[in-house]
């Protein structure tokens, strides 16, 4: 069992599992087609793809041909053995947590379209009230706390980190490892991602056009624009969905300093041909490696500078960035736990309904009660 990328129609390409035989898998063939999968981006279906192979390949190991039970409705079997499968290519030591939630994801979603497809197109579906009496949520999520009982699903940096990271990316820094060139413009890109916690596409999709002022706030506008149909990178950065569009406040330190960069680094070079922010040396729109090859040099110094140093990627940011707005409104604004997360899924660009918030709570509130119960217990050796 392969995938294998097919192009559709306007040079779009649309990856399908593929049988050793050479023929689509069909249950699978059909999702790819007519479900949601077909809107996602390439990167995120083949991602989506592997996750689904190795399911079918874990039931393939249990004796169970995944796509027969799926097609003809025997979900039973499917939840009575997934805990088994799941052990097979979800929870192994190698495999971090975030991405063991992302599997699970993937695999509720896949079912939960194959339950609505089966219930719906079948006048007399089998087995239709033992279907019906199953939560998703409740049957994926046990999964998730079974594995995840630190409360801790992903990383952020803590204030003596991020101050760390400050000291090697301040512009003549001696820690500072880029050019004098580079310098300036790096720092905007880490300053951005920081402040604002917009996701590597967002940052790199932005143009001079996206810097506004309005009623006397300056503001990122963030989505899709016309200038994306023409970009010429080979990983086109795009803006994730339709919630992604939105106007992100900043700083007007952080405004002034990205259009004297515009003013003096851009405009002063006449070959710089397109609206992007943010160049690479040959005057192209600097691409997603230039990004991760920034935050690897940034590691190598943070590592040589500091024994207590851990890795950072561009998403962490958004990570930081996410927690400490949650504190933030939480303590310093007083807003109680569900306005506080509306606020995040609306700065962040998530969907109304996105249980990403909980990810953020669940740490919060992880921290908190902890720090309490180490008062209380505290008291009993004073």
């Amino acid at each position: 069992m392969f995938i294998r990328t097919f192009n559709k129609v306007s040079y779009k390409r649309l990856p399908l599992l593929i049988k050793d035989d050479g023929t689509p898998l069909l249950h699978t063939f059909i999702f790819c087609i007519t479900s949601k999968f077909i809107r996602l981006r390439y990167n995120t279906q083949y991602s989506y793809l592997i996750t689904i192979r190795e399911l079918y390949n874990a039931f393939k190991i249990l004796d169970y041909n995944l796509d027969n039970i799926l097609l003809n409705g025997d979900f039973r079997i499917f939840f009575s053995e997934f805990g088994r499968s799941a052990q097979l290519f979800i929870f192994k030591n190698e495999i971090k947590i975030q991405n063991q939630i992302i599997k699970l994801d993937c695999i509720k979603n896949y079912i939960k379209w194959s339950i609505d497809r089966h219930l719906n197109r079948n006048a007399n579906p089998i087995d239709v009230d033992y279907i019906k009496s199953v939560d998703l949520d409740d049957f994926f999520n046990t999964f998730i706390l079974r594995r995840n009982n630190t409360g801790l699903q992903f990383k952020s940096l803590t204030s003596s980190q991020l101050k760390s990271l400050h000291e090697i990316i301040q512009v003549n820094s001696d820690l500072n490892p880029f050019t004098v060139f580079l310098q300036n413009r790096n720092y905007l890109i880490l300053r951005i991602l920081l402040d604002t916690g917009i996701r590597i596409g967002e940052l790199l999709n932005l143009t001079t056009l996206d810097i506004k002022i309005i009623a006397d706030v300056p503001y990122l506008v963030i989505g899709r624009h016309e200038y994306m149909a023409t970009d010429k990178r080979t990983r086109r950065p795009s803006i994730k969905t339709d919630q992604s569009n939105r106007l992100v406040a900043i700083s007007k330190n952080l405004y002034e300093k990205l259009l004297l960069y515009i003013k003096k680094d851009r405009r002063n070079n006449s070959k710089i041909s397109h609206p992007y922010i943010f160049t690479a040396k040959n005057n192209d729109p600097i691409s997603i490696n230039a990004i991760y090859d920034i935050f690897n040099k940034i590691n190598n110094v943070g590592i040589l500078s500091s024994p207590t140093w851990e890795k950072i990627t561009p998403h962490i940011l958004r990570h930081t960035f996410a927690y400490d707005f949650l504190k933030y409104l939480i303590e310093v604004h007083n807003y109680d736990m569900e306005r506080a997360k509306d606020e995040l899924r609306k700065i962040c660009g998530w969907k109304n309904n996105s249980s990403l918030p909980l990810h953020y709570t669940g740490k919060y509130i992880w921290e908190l009660s902890n720090g309490h119960n180490i008062k209380r217990i505290s008291q009993y050796y004073e």
